[in-house]
Formats: structure tokens, sequence, C-alpha cells
């Protein structure tokens, strides 16, 4: 994505087109948006497993609770998930 990133860049750079400045800096904000969904994951899987080393019962509970969650969503409250 950084590869991308340059070459729109770099494109602008060359032929001043607002096109591809637009197109940079979306690239750029959803690149953003990718890493900081990586950081609210990564802190949370890291939290799941404090709690499981320290509080087993909990990680438990919380596990039962998560995997009930999922298998009660339908594909009607989620229609565009199986889209590419």
């Amino acid at each position: 994505m950084s590869d991308l990133i340059t070459n729109k860049f770099h494109f602008f750079e060359m032929t001043h087109s607002q096109k591809a400045y637009t197109d940079s800096s979306i690239i750029m904000k959803y690149r953003k948006c990718v890493l900081i969904s990586y950081l609210v994951l990564k802190h949370r899987l890291d939290q799941l497993h404090q709690l499981q080393q320290s509080d087993p019962a909990s990680y438990q509970y919380l596990s039962a609770a998560q995997e009930k969650y999922v298998n009660l969503i339908t594909n009607k409250q989620l229609p565009n998930v199986h889209q590419q």
C-alpha cells in the first residue's frame, strides 16, 4: 500500500493533477484507518491474553458470551460481509 501511495504522489508531483492528489489523500486516509484498526485489535487481544492468564473463569465467561453473540448474527444484519 505504501508503494501505491508513493506512486500516486509522485504522479501528482509530475502532473499536478487534482485527481492524483485526491486519490493519494484517500489512500493515505484508508491506510491510517487500517493501521488504527490493527492497533485496536492488537490491544484488545493483549487484554484478553492477560485476562486469560490472570482470571481464567472471567475469560471463559467472555469467550462463551462472544461465541453466543456471533452465533446470533444473521446475514440480514451483515448483508455485505461476503462481497469482495
